[in-house]
């Protein structure tokens, strides 16, 4: 499966910033009802083939999505040795390429546990476990000099009273602690839908950056 990505970039850092062709290489998030799943069986990440056609096609930035399940499969332990290799595989094989990578944790903000769906942010699934996994993630891929960005969390939605800004924000802090460089991307909640973005997002421009430089992405 292959979806087309887009973002959309504030005001701040425009100038700065061109407008990259980019698109998503699923795989690594599939069959949510197998969790965590057996690699190659229930899921798997792109191939170098997938990689260098892609290239030749004139992509230059790849988003890989991943599950937290899989990456972290006991909440607050180490991250999975197997799994995380397998991303820095394909993160190797676009440097080799000079693509960029966005990391983009596809868990609609949930973690399922014994295979009950706990929303981040509740007393099962913290937020202080949400942003200890994220400074993990950063600091397991601080050599690859081709990540572009960091995307938290795909298509929050229905977050009841564990509300996203602040899970975002929390999260935001443990990353800039590792990394001060890289690109931060915040989806918004509500799936991230441009239509109700006002309704449900719009305290997102609120989150607090010291190296200013967050993403906001709305799928359409």
């Amino acid at each position: 499966l292959v979806l087309m990505t887009a973002g959309f970039v504030n005001n701040t850092i425009a100038q700065e910033l061109p407008i990259v062709l980019g698109i998503n290489l699923c795989g690594g998030e599939l069959n949510e009802q197998q969790m965590p799943g057996t690699y190659n069986e229930h899921y798997a990440y792109p191939t170098k083939e997938e990689v260098d056609y892609f290239a030749k096609k004139g992509f230059k930035t790849v988003t890989i999505p991943f599950r937290w399940e899989r990456i972290q499969k006991n909440i607050g332990g180490d991250l999975d040795y197997q799994e995380v290799g397998e991303i820095k595989k394909v993160v190797g094989w676009c440097a080799d390429k000079g693509m960029k990578v966005i990391l983009s944790m596809h868990n609609l903000g949930r973690y399922k546990k014994n295979g009950i769906e706990y929303i981040v942010g509740s007393l099962a699934v913290s937020r202080n476990d949400f942003a200890e996994v994220w400074s993990r993630i950063v600091s397991s891929f601080a050599g690859y000099s081709n990540i572009y960005g960091y995307e938290l969390m795909a298509d929050p939605h229905e977050m009841q009273g564990f509300d996203w800004f602040t899970t975002a924000q929390q999260a935001t802090n443990a990353i800039r602690e590792a990394d001060k460089k890289t690109f931060i991307i915040i989806t918004g909640d509500n799936y991230g839908a441009p239509e109700s973005w006002a309704q449900y997002s719009d305290n997102l421009k609120n989150i607090k950056d010291p190296a200013d430089k967050i993403l906001y992405n709305a799928h359409c």
